[in-house]
């Protein structure tokens, strides 16, 4: 029989990759180069039919691992950790006995999570108030929710209180998962604060927050878990299936340009009626165990994935990578010759590409245009080579002009149409990705 916690991973598996796959829409249309998609969202779908079946979750599983894989390196952060997630219950699914190193593996990628995210934050832009993303971003949700005219005192509004109060609450929730008499705690404070995070639903980091909700339920006992299928899951798994049925209707009017606004709104209804839910039946879990303590003793975490995780999160440091990394929306700038950070030195620059730069002098894509906005931010030519390369989840879109400068030389490519012969090859454009280099990066609330 499957147990209760797999099957509370199953439920939380398909919601985060339907909400994650809700972020946008092009790729209902392209199923030709974008069919992995399309194979994740059925899987997804199935599973909160089938949420017991090891082999649709298995399915499930390794169809969004290839997702992940196609839109390398341009791969948000939600599904960089989603990837991970995927690959831990992916090690674990076939076997009772190899369950346990599974959940291992999740409790430290949550640890590792919070813990890049927590030391990107710890820089001088992050606490600027005009710059700071979490100052925009707390903004930005007071309007979205109606509280756009409220006045806000300017010592809870500045860049360094609402930095702060960010950083506070990923090194807290951190503190409070470890030992386990505050585990539980841990997991319905994680689920409240990024129930909070994803009241804003311009940036749609309902996406990040579901990732999240499935990551911070590895640490619930077997006992908790149950209670959560029983009491949430299998009694509304009906209407759980018809909000997700809504969900792919209001996609697909917004892939065909008809009432396009509607995704919006439907998939933030669904989601504060999800996640409102969710969170009231996880407080009485943790009231009625809260005299329980986690006995189980679980074994050593597979050790290549561990360290895969931490040099995702370490890349920023070390010049490997600057996007994709758990530092998203930090601020963070760590460059090969300047850093902004607190206690971090300029980049290690271990590998040549991020102080290999250009120059963008024009383009005809005009969100390639505002990635590097400013005269005096260059894009590392690794980057460049990428996004001349990429295929994302908007389809193709790639007949777009570039022109650039390097070492001295103008130059001219065009998205889709083969690459400048100097290019890094495919494996590094796959692994490796850089944000802007320069001032005004820091200005720049990337993922």
């Amino acid at each position: 029989m499957v147990s209760y916690q797999a099957r509370l991973f199953a439920f939380l598996w398909g919601i985060a990759v339907i909400f994650s796959l809700n972020s946008s829409s092009g790729w209902l249309l392209d199923i030709t180069n974008l069919w992995s998609f399309h194979l994740a969202a059925i899987m997804a779908v199935y599973l909160l039919f089938r949420p017991e079946s090891r082999l649709i979750f298995r399915l499930s599983l390794l169809s969004f691992i290839v997702v992940a894989f196609t839109i390398m390196p341009a791969i948000q952060n939600h599904r960089m950790v989603l990837a991970f997630a995927g690959v831990a219950l992916l090690l674990g699914s076939g076997r009772d006995e190899k369950w346990p190193r599974s959940i291992a593996d999740l409790r430290w990628l949550t640890i590792i999570v919070y813990l890049f995210a927590a030391l990107a934050k710890c820089n001088s832009d992050y606490l600027r108030d005009d710059v700071s993303c979490a100052t925009i971003f707390l903004k930005q949700s007071l309007e979205l929710n109606g509280f756009g005219g409220v006045k806000i005192p300017s010592v809870l509004s500045s860049g360094s209180v609402s930095g702060l109060w960010s950083f506070l609450v990923e090194t807290v929730l951190i503190i409070l998962l470890i030992p386990r008499k505050t585990r539980a705690f841990g997991v319905l404070f994680g689920f409240s604060f990024h129930f909070f995070l994803a009241t804003n639903y311009i940036k749609y980091f309902t996406n990040f927050s579901s990732v999240m909700f499935l990551v911070l339920s590895s640490w619930l006992t077997e006992e908790q878990c149950k209670y959560l299928v029983s009491r949430f899951f299998e009694r509304y798994q009906r209407e759980l299936c018809i909000g997700v049925a809504l969900l792919f209707v209001a996609l697909t009017l917004n892939a065909i340009g008809f009432l396009p606004q509607i995704l919006s709104i439907v998939r933030y209804t669904l989601w504060l009626a999800f996640a409102i839910s969710i969170c009231c039946v996880l407080f009485k879990v943790v009231i009625a165990t809260r005299a329980v303590r986690d006995s189980s003793t679980l074994p050593l975490p597979h050790f290549i994935f561990v360290i895969i995780a931490l040099l995702n999160g370490v890349s920023p440091y070390l010049g490997i990578r600057t996007l994709s990394t758990f530092s998203m929306y930090s601020n963070l700038r760590v460059e090969p010759d300047y850093t902004n950070h607190l206690f971090m030195p300029k980049s290690a620059n271990l590998l040549p590409y991020l102080g290999d730069t250009v120059k963008i002098i024009g383009s005809s894509d005009p969100n390639f245009t505002e990635l590097v906005n400013s005269p005096t931010q260059r894009l590392p030519y690794l980057s460049l080579c990428s996004y001349l390369a990429e295929m994302d989840d908007r389809g193709k879109g790639q007949d777009y002009e570039v022109t650039f400068e390097r070492k001295g030389t103008s130059n001219t490519a065009i998205r889709g149409k083969g690459l400048p012969a100097d290019c890094p090859p495919w494996i590094l454009r796959k692994l490796l990705r850089y944000g802007p280099i320069g001032d005004g990066a820091e200005k720049q609330c990337l993922w």
